[in-house]
């Protein structure tokens, strides 16, 4: 990153910000920029960037009299973008099996994409699985792992020849998923 400080006759000192988004974040190390009258050139290196990545940085100087903060310029560092090996979970909801006149086999697939996730199903006689009559089967926490995993859970007491709708919910600390809403009925 590169400037110009202009002491203007006081001793003057100035440091870099930086950062994935203009409210920047990082500062650099302070550095003496002397107090004489001419544009001083300065310049700061940094190491450990991501590649593909945009980083934002402004120059500030400041001496007795006050702080003076530069225009927010950007650059973008070479190489492709850094894959996101965490995010929230993915989700696939499955037929129910094993349906009788009161339980059912709720199932899915649910992907942790590397971060440790909870999954369960919301089910009810509403097609909107709207929150007041909406079930819920316990939650159950799932490894960090990228793979997906088959996930299930047994319900019961349902109503006989009552059509039934459910999908499956994951979360972790990227987000919550909600799967495709799915139906059943019991015999």
């Amino acid at each position: 990153m590169n400037g110009e400080v202009t002491p203007n006759r006081v001793t003057t000192q100035y440091w870099f910000e930086y950062g994935k988004t203009t409210s920047l974040g990082n500062i650099s190390a302070f550095s003496s920029a002397g107090d004489g009258t001419a544009r001083v050139p300065v310049s700061v290196s940094l190491a450990n960037l991501e590649s593909g990545t945009t980083y934002y940085f402004r120059l500030n100087a400041q001496n007795q009299y006050g702080t003076v903060n530069g225009t927010i310029l950007n650059f973008k560092t070479d190489g492709p973008a850094p894959s996101t090996t965490q995010s929230a979970p993915s989700v696939v909801t499955k037929n129910a099996t094993a349906v009788t006149g009161s339980t059912a086999k709720l199932n899915a697939t649910v992907s942790p994409n590397n971060l440790s996730t909870i999954y369960w199903f919301e089910y009810s006689t509403d097609s909107l699985l709207g929150a007041l009559v909406v079930k819920t089967t316990n939650q159950v926490t799932l490894a960090e792992m990228r793979d997906p995993s088959n996930v299930w859970a047994d319900v019961s007491s349902l109503a006989g020849n009552t059509t039934y709708y459910f999908r499956v919910v994951a979360e972790n600390s990227r987000g919550v998923v909600r799967g495709e809403k799915l139906t059943f009925k019991t015999n």
